[in-house]
């Protein structure tokens, strides 16, 4: 007999409420109480973004050091103790997708990338972007306002204000997913009255406007290419038809500052310099590469660029030639963001390590670790489309 009203599935056990083993611990009736039902929901107001990020993992939590001072006092046990600060910070590990949002939503301001791509399928990953690398006039993380709703369960639920991103990196290797590991560094902690009971965020349309089934980006939705350099006179060092992996971390070097002020949070976290770091995997010994690494003494600078550029559909092999079909970004397309890419950015500054290689029976393979610096042909920023822009404000 076919259900009359949704009413009739609803069950007594659905939220926590009233449950005996949260209000009368004595009782030995317990319930397990499963992850699967949470979520992280990411909020900026600066950013114009009310994100639900698909993780793999959070560990995002606060912590509290006691120290027990070595007091001389005549007692076998220690007799004091010290309460340590109150740290919030964690790693958000997830799938890079092709996730959307309501472009009503979206908001640029000095991160363009947010304006360039309305409508296409690279919201989410725009938003993680520009919180992980856009700064003020003043050096500051510009979307330092973003907090993270976590809900752990059906009874747990916590909210992270003010949290700025230490350590955001994207790796990818052949035959597997783009995966983004963002750490975070947050000011403060409360409890969670949205993500305990009955949390409606990831049914209300405004929340809940995702692509479901999504497609997770893999290898072959990447190209990774390198140009240019003051030797090379704008030759390619490396194509993506030879790169197996590649990594890249951007490290903020977030601090926290406390003062006098009566409480074990921070007042404030901010910033230090970039450093901007990550390797390639490749698929035997690149020549150019090998030339490039081990003639840095002869040049004064670098001009070195790796290309990152994700794409959607369209296998790049051709079943009736058996051949390949390109989609590098070559230098005669020597734009900020590659046409026909859903996502693409232009890493420059970048100076090459020597090569790393062993010997086994597998296939033969080197690693090149690589530096990006400041560059002074885009106002001394790594990146282009550049992330901050409006800095420095006495610029």
């Amino acid at each position: 007999m076919p259900l009359e009203a949704d009413t009739i599935c609803t069950s007594t056990q659905e939220t926590n409420a009233g449950r005996p083993n949260l209000i009368a611990p004595e009782l030995t009736q317990h319930y397990a109480n499963m992850g699967w039902v949470g979520y992280v929901r990411m909020i900026s107001n600066k950013l114009g973004a009310n994100n639900l990020l698909r993780v793999t993992g959070a560990d995002i939590n606060l912590s509290q050091e006691i120290i027990k001072p070595d007091v001389i006092d005549g007692r076998i046990d220690p007799t004091v103790y010290q309460l340590g600060p109150k740290i919030v910070e964690g790693t958000l590990t997830m799938p890079l997708i092709a996730d959307t949002q309501d472009p009503s939503n979206w908001t640029g301001g000095d991160c363009p990338e947010l304006e360039d791509l309305t409508g296409v399928a690279s919201s989410v990953l725009n938003n993680v972007w520009c919180w992980a690398t856009s700064r003020d006039s003043q050096g500051r993380l510009r979307y330092d306002d973003t907090d993270l709703n976590i809900r752990y369960a059906n009874h747990a639920g916590f909210n992270f204000t003010n949290c700025v991103v230490n350590e955001y990196s994207i790796s990818v290797a052949q035959q597997d997913m783009v995966t983004t590991d963002i750490n975070v560094i947050g000011r403060g902690r409360s409890i969670s009255d949205f993500s305990t009971g009955s949390p409606t965020y990831a049914l209300e349309p405004t929340f809940g406007d995702f692509l479901s089934p999504a497609r997770v980006f893999t290898w072959n939705d990447v190209t990774v290419n390198g140009i240019r350099g003051c030797r090379l006179n704008g030759q390619h060092l490396f194509y993506s038809n030879q790169v197996r992996e590649f990594n890249i971390t951007i490290k903020n070097n977030a601090d926290r500052f406390y003062t006098l002020c009566g409480s074990l949070f921070p007042v404030d976290v901010n910033v230090g310099k970039r450093e901007i770091t990550g390797s390639l995997t490749l698929l035997g010994l690149q020549e150019r590469l090998r030339d490039l690494a081990v003639t840095n003494p002869e040049r004064f600078t670098e001009k070195n660029e790796i290309r990152l550029a994700f794409y959607l559909g369209n296998d790049a092999f051709d079943e009736n030639t058996g051949t390949f079909t390109s989609r590098d970004w070559t230098d005669n397309q020597n734009d900020a963001s590659h046409l026909g890419a859903v996502w693409s950015k232009r890493i420059q500054g970048v100076v090459f390590e020597i090569e790393e290689m062993s010997m086994t029976n597998e296939v033969f393979e080197t690693t090149v670790n690589w530096h990006a610096m400041g560059d002074d042909q885009s106002g001394y920023e790594v990146f282009t489309p550049q992330t901050s822009g409006s800095y420095p404000a006495w610029g």
